[in-house]
């Protein structure tokens, strides 16, 4: 249990060193050398040598893993302003599906595979050994088929803003390193083997599945697949949506909950059937491993099912074990195993709630609190709720970024519920082939508890709110975890009069990871962040009292139910810094790169003000709310001190735009009247002059964020001279059909100006110091950088 402790504080701890600040080999023996480590602990007074010996491989070991992450980007560019392709390679591979296929939203199949073979092992693409998420269409292959064909591999997608989904991520904690597809829309893969036990475990599978299909009507059967099998499609992830608001979304990932409801139901009923200890392992020893095939074998039910069958083991043997030592010893398994996935964020949350509720079990004796029998059932199970979200929140604050404070409350309730409906569909499933009528009777209760329950979700979700937006994690914020923890086990041992200090202290460490941690506008100045969001615009003006504004939101969703940039990673950042509204949207221009993503800002924030250029009040128009399609040439937006954003809108001079891209409007901050910052949409050559005859281009500006997306159609040479920036952001896609950026160098008054490009270095946050220095910093890439102007004049 120590050990286990050790191991994965040490390599969460080596994950958010700064880059280069360690780069040891990420041989994976590094880990396994770190699980002998326990043999020396024959001589007590080596033990802290022997932890610190621990945690400082691990450390080395994901520390080593991070730092080959990052210096294998996802965009790769031949030259500074040449258009970004995503790193990958083609041609042909032979792969071995590790496991089952799930459905795609475009209609087709992924599995988790290994590359067998790989033709001229190349450089920048996969060799032998490594792991693949390969797309295909057609019938969806068995666990352990091997297909060959000609691949198109590309690395996964880093986070484009800090603290959304990173695909890298992801796919590293299921020991995968690429995503491939097949090369040309029509190309498909050739079968060369299929082992009869994967056949047969997928020929199972399908048919549970077509067994509840044919029970429950089909959005019950969805979730039934879903929650039983791990069977996850677009309609039931949408399905599931409101109880992710609730924070309830576990019930719909495979976990050890699940596996400790059907553990449970099988040991009642073999208990009332007056089955032995011994017989009851022989159930539970095919059972559960059965019932881990059939799920993919994910983290958190290897977690769970070892327990479970060492657990029963034990009682048979008439042995006391120790839950939170069986739990160390499963994770200490899994980690000289394959310790990349002891990190995967499920496997984490599994680890870490079964510890917490494990321990503050052992401290509180079963959270027995009161003298009275009728209140220790249901603070016991708040107990057991408060438990586990204290010991995740870590964790959920780095990958999800959210928590909910009705989360403790609703699980106590809906838990014993979910548990109830689990029983019945897995009773319905056994019982059908030989009591039809019965299955029947068991899948209607099911269906009956399943609507009610949704109903009741769907209804709490919309009504309670309660939603702490969570930043990503920082060295300190965990500092102050573990000591509230220390706090907290006091507060547990206490109980009595001590134990309503538990809410505050549990209240106390959500400040810490909320509130306390969020990266604010300094006093000093407004803060302007520029997105990542592919082919598009959008970015964000953040004043110091609380203003907040946007300017564009993005392009709107692809075909299919997926959301679009600003749903995926732009809200998510806004929750997380604690933003609740929106003071005003701004969209330049009617293009759907840069209006796409309205209806989602509306959807997502109450929005004061809208103002639109050009063409964009259409998309107004579809949301509703107050808005402006034409304004006076100049209109401040909000001042604040001496700072204030200044909206110009181009339609109101004289002449007439030959095209949408020059009626963008324009945003300008300005300091003292002088302006540090511009943002031009996607203003042409044309506009450009516009603005220059009615003297309203930004003089001697710090920074320009790039006309159209660094194309050559924008940043005249008579604007740069005007404009004269220090230095240029660029918003571009990788790979994007339009090939920006296009301009070359930005040059003015004989200096290049520095061009930073969100499909290279992420996301770009720029702040001003008091003393009126520029800080620029990007989510990818170097340090930041600093234009210092405080010696110049407004």
């Amino acid at each position: 249990m120590a050990w286990s402790l050790v191991f994965v504080a040490g390599a969460c701890a080596g994950r958010i060193l700064p880059p280069g600040a360690w780069q040891p080999s990420a041989d994976i023996w590094l880990v396994r050398a770190a699980g002998l480590a326990p043999l020396l602990l024959v001589r007590r007074r080596a033990a802290p040598l022997v932890w610190l010996l621990v945690a400082v491989l691990a450390g080395g070991w994901s520390a080593a893993r991070e730092t080959g992450f990052r210096s294998a980007p996802y965009a790769v560019a031949a030259g500074p302003l040449e258009p970004s392709q995503a790193q990958g390679w083609t041609g042909p591979v032979l792969f071995r599906t590790t496991g089952f296929a799930a459905a795609t939203s475009a209609g087709g199949w992924q599995a988790p595979a290994v590359a067998l073979r790989v033709a001229g092992e190349p450089s920048a693409g996969p060799v032998r050994g490594a792991g693949l998420l390969v797309r295909g269409t057609g019938s969806e292959p068995p666990p352990g088929a091997v297909l060959g064909g000609v691949l198109d591999v590309t690395a996964p997608r880093t986070a484009p803003v800090a603290g959304a989904f990173d695909d890298r991520d992801y796919l590293a904690g299921r020991g995968l390193s690429w995503r491939a597809r097949p090369a040309g829309r029509k190309a498909s893969y050739a079968q060369l083997a299929s082992p009869g036990a994967g056949l047969r475990l997928a020929t199972l599978r399908t048919g549970l599945r077509v067994r509840l299909e044919r029970l429950l009507p089909p959005r019950e059967a969805r979730l039934a697949c879903a929650v039983l099998l791990g069977v996850r499609t677009a309609d039931s992830r949408r399905e599931a949506t409101a109880f992710t608001r609730l924070g309830l979304a576990h019930l719909f990932a495979v976990s050890g909950l699940h596996v400790g409801i059907l553990a449970g139901f099988v040991t009642v009923l073999a208990r009332s059937l007056g089955v032995g200890r011994p017989w009851l392992v022989a159930v539970m020893a095919p059972l559960v491993p059965a019932y881990m095939a059939l799920t993919g074998v994910p983290g958190s039910v290897v977690r769970a099912g070892g327990m479970v069958l060492l657990l029963t083991v034990a009682s048979a043997a008439g042995r006391r074990a120790v839950p939170l030592r069986l739990a160390g010893l499963l994770c200490w398994g899994t980690a000289v195993w394959d310790p990349a996935r002891v990190l995967d964020v499920g496997s984490l949350l599994s680890y870490a709630a079964a510890a917490g509720i494990l321990a503050a079990g052992a401290l509180s004796d079963g959270f027995a609190w009161t003298p009275s029998r009728r209140w220790n059932l249901a603070l016991g199970g708040l107990g057991v709720s408060l438990a586990a979200q204290w010991a995740t929140l870590p964790v959920v604050a780095d990958a999800f970024g959210r928590v909910n404070a009705w989360s403790p409350v609703a699980n106590l309730v809906v838990v014993p519920v979910f548990a109830v409906l689990v029983g019945l569909l897995a009773g319905a499933l056994v019982l059908d082939p030989v009591c039809g009528w019965l299955a029947e009777g068991l899948a209607g209760g099911a269906w009956f508890l399943a609507r009610g329950l949704a109903g009741a979700v769907a209804a709490g979700s919309g009504a309670a709110g309660g939603t702490v937006g969570l930043p990503p994690v920082v060295p300190v914020a965990v500092a102050c975890w573990l000591g509230l923890s220390l706090l907290l086990g006091f507060v547990c041992r206490r109980r009595g009069r001590w134990l309503w200090a538990a809410p505050a202290v549990i209240m106390t460490g959500v400040l810490v990871f909320g509130p306390l941690a969020r990266e604010l506008p300094p006093d000093a100045a407004p803060r302007v962040v520029v997105f990542d969001v592919g082919q598009g615009d959008a970015a964000l003006v953040a004043f110091p009292d609380g203003w907040t504004g946007l300017v564009d939101t993005g392009d709107a969703p692809r075909a299919g139910p997926t959301a679009g940039p600003f749903a995926r990673s732009v809200a998510p950042w806004l929750v997380r810094q604690g933003i609740d509204h929106l003071d005003a949207v701004v969209l330049t221009h009617g293009h759907r790169d840069h209006t796409g993503g309205a209806p989602e800002a509306a959807r997502c924030f109450p929005v004061a003000a809208w103002f639109a250029g050009g063409r964009s009040g259409r998309a107004v128009d579809t949301v509703g709310g107050r808005w402006w399609s034409r304004l006076t040439t100049t209109v401040t937006l909000h001042r604040w001190r001496n700072w204030e954003l200044q909206l110009i809108d181009p339609e109101t001079l004289p002449g007439a735009a030959s095209q949408e891209n020059d009626c963008s409007l324009v945003a300008v901050l300005r300091r003292d009247g002088r302006p540090r910052m511009a943002l031009t949409g996607d203003l042409e050559q044309g506009g450009e002059r516009r603005l220059a005859t009615a003297g309203l281009v930004p003089r001697d500006g710090e920074i320009w964020k790039a006309g159209h997306h660094g194309s050559a159609t924008s940043g005249s040479s008579a604007f740069l001279e005007t404009a004269r920036p220090g230095v240029v952001l660029i918003s571009c896609g990788v790979e994007n059909h339009h090939r920006h950026p296009s301009h070359g160098p930005y040059v003015a008054a004989g200096d290049t100006a520095l061009v930073l490009r969100t499909d290279l270095v992420g996301t770009i946050a720029v702040d001003w110091t008091r003393a009126g220095e520029a800080v620029i910093t990007t989510l990818r890439g170097g340090g930041p950088v600093r234009l210092d102007t405080a010696s110049d004049g407004p």
